[in-house]
């Protein structure tokens, strides 16, 4: 059996930014700016930047969101990844790893 969530909607984005967040974190952030750019983002993203905002807050002593988001969103290029983390849609032709499938 497949299972399918579907992204939170913007509503429930700020919802669990709000409710789930440490309340530091929350009041560092411009909530209104990271709700409306995570749309089309899943739960474990949203979870990941949550703990990319803590780590570069330890780092560097600000939330800083539009740094974070810089990297999720260029990150895989800027480290020289060839395939994302996490999950996603296998691309056609790869075995969903990102490997070629070659013809039998």
């Amino acid at each position: 059996m497949i299972v399918h969530f579907a992204n939170p909607s913007e509503k429930l984005r700020r919802r669990l930014i709000v409710q789930r967040w440490h309340p530091e974190l929350v009041a560092g952030v411009d909530l209104e700016a990271l709700v409306g750019q995570t749309d089309g983002y899943t739960f474990a993203e949203l979870e990941e930047i949550r703990k990319q905002l803590v780590m570069r807050r330890l780092e560097t002593g600000r939330w800083d969101w539009p740094s974070v988001r810089e990297e999720m969103e260029h990150g895989d290029r800027a480290f020289g990844r060839t395939r994302p983390i996490g999950f996603r849609h296998p691309t056609p032709g790869t075995d969903g790893n990102g490997h070629v499938r070659l013809p039998r």
